[in-house]
């Protein structure tokens, strides 16, 4: 046998490992689910939950009832976990960052080049 399937059977096994530690505990029932964290606002509790294209209906602060789609999530050249959402409470729609702070949890942030929240394709 080449030297070089053992490697990859080994790389294969810990793959199949790190896989089931991200699928191991109990699945939440929905980003409603799980009550705000401290500095949380409704998006960001959403952000937090939600699965990128997820839809779901989130209450904002101001008691609507809003559309919000999670677009993307990704690390930030800072080093956090970023989320992209697409909130439908004008025509047209509006975009929001979320992004993870170490103290605060998921909170909202801005785009740190202009229109970098915006392009989304």
């Amino acid at each position: 046998m080449p030297l070089h399937v053992p490697v990859l059977r080994a790389l294969a096994a810990g793959a199949l490992l790190a896989l089931a530690g991200c699928a191991s505990g109990t699945p939440p029932s929905g980003p409603a689910a799980r009550g705000a964290e401290a500095g949380e606002g409704p998006l960001a509790a959403f952000a937090r939950d939600a699965s990128p294209g997820q839809r779901g209906m989130v209450t904002l602060s101001d008691g609507r009832t809003v559309p919000v789609t999670l677009l993307r999530g990704y690390a930030a050249g800072s080093g956090r976990d970023c989320r992209l959402l697409r909130v439908d409470d004008v025509p047209g729609g509006r975009n929001e960052l979320v992004c993870r702070d170490p103290d605060r949890g998921w909170v909202a942030s801005r785009p740190l080049l202009p229109g970098g929240a915006v392009a989304v394709r």
